[in-house]
């Protein structure tokens, strides 16, 4: 992955191995209150994530149906669902998990209202293009757009970012994490 970031002229950051690492280091960085994560899955990065910040405010979004699942029933899947949502309430009244698709929970979030977004839902070209068009308004001045699989086996995803942002904007973790922060002129 350094040659390939290389060529395209972009930097490493200093930052943990592991994308959750990376994720929270970049939110007490910052000192983030509030935290949208598209594509929550098992949850397994929002519940570090949780654990080791001190966000104010989380949305988790993920439609939890069956598309790209390796194989897992519906009902399975609804399981799954079940108990994020049992761990969530539990241990962070903070969080709110809207079991819906990156589009249809947009309306919820006015321009300009979060800190951070996490993108890591769809990860086709066309999938990651719309929500970086989508969820980049949603993102307050000195916020921050992120996500995760800028990697050589999704070559969709490294298109879409390198299309929505100039190179000299992006920062990478060596996890395959990257992120933007939002300016003035944004």
């Amino acid at each position: 992955m350094n040659g390939l970031l290389h060529r395209f002229g972009y930097h490493l950051a200093r930052f943990p191995v592991h994308r959750a690492e990376s994720l929270i280091r970049l939110i007490q960085d910052h000192g983030f209150r509030t935290y949208v994560e598209v594509g929550v899955w098992k949850a397994e990065s929002s519940r570090k994530v949780l654990g080791k910040t001190a966000l104010e405010k989380a949305w988790l979004i993920d439609p939890y149906t069956e598309w790209d699942t390796g194989g897992m029933s519906q009902r399975d899947i609804d399981r799954m669902y079940e108990s994020v949502r049992r761990y969530f309430a539990r241990r962070h009244p903070q969080v709110q998990l809207l079991r819906k698709t990156s589009q249809q929970a947009l309306e919820q979030f006015e321009n300009g209202s979060v800190d951070i977004v996490f993108v890591d839902g769809e990860h086709s070209y066309a999938g990651v293009k719309r929500d970086i068009a989508d969820w980049w308004p949603k993102v307050r001045v000195g916020g921050v757009l992120a996500g995760d699989d800028f990697e050589t086996e999704y070559e969709g995803i490294i298109r879409a970012i390198c299309e929505a942002f100039p190179m000299d904007r992006l920062h990478f973790a060596p996890d395959s994490f990257w992120w933007v922060e939002k300016g003035e002129r944004d």
